[in-house]
């Protein structure tokens, strides 16, 4: 009997087997990719510093924190804004990532086409209310796959990581994983905010 093994987007037909290494898959195929995947999100949530819900910098809901520091975080959800203040936000947005790649690469005009694509991606995705984290990065990773991303060194998803991070930062949600000189390099863009 053969079935289908769902693969980064393809699909591959498979005997039981892992469609990448050819080993054994415990168990078979039992459940769908989109169960899977919601239980690899449970097991992968964004984890707060000791602190961070009180030493933030803006006014971004963290979910609940339990004070340790390996906790689980409910939704991340970015601050309420009205309409001119999050006109602004998306500006910034756009600005700050098209100078984050002109910097960390090269300037090019596609760095400005994705600064701009994702400035409307994120006020479009906000105005139609939606202030959680997780799914403005997967709708801002789908608007930008619109762009032509060849002449850039960077993908869709790279890109709508990157302003996850920014807009957490500027929320005052803590980032995990950050380098001294992001910490840096978004520091002084808010200060141009």
């Amino acid at each position: 009997m053969r079935r289908s093994v769902a693969v980064r987007g393809t699909r591959k037909e498979g005997r039981g087997r892992g469609a990448s290494t050819g080993a054994p898959v415990k168990g078979g195929n039992k459940r769908g990719t989109g169960e899977r995947r919601r239980e690899a999100g449970k097991e992968t949530r964004l984890r707060l510093r000791r602190g961070a819900a009180s030493e933030g910098r803006g006014q971004g809901a963290r979910g609940k924190a339990t004070g340790r520091e390996d906790a689980p975080v409910g939704d991340v959800l970015l601050p309420v804004l009205t309409e001119g203040e999050l006109q602004r936000e998306a500006e910034w947005l756009g600005r700050t990532i098209a100078l984050w790649l002109d910097e960390e690469w090269c300037p090019q005009q596609v760095h400005a086409d994705i600064g701009d694509t994702l400035c409307r991606a994120y006020l479009d995705e906000r105005g139609r209310g939606n202030n959680e984290a997780t799914s403005i990065l997967l709708q801002l990773s789908d608007d930008l796959m619109k762009v032509d991303f060849t002449e850039a060194f960077v993908n869709p998803f790279d890109v709508s990581n990157k302003a996850l991070e920014c807009l957490m930062f500027k929320s005052g949600i803590d980032v995990c994983c950050q380098s001294e000189q992001d910490k840096k390099f978004l520091e002084d863009r808010l200060k141009e905010a």
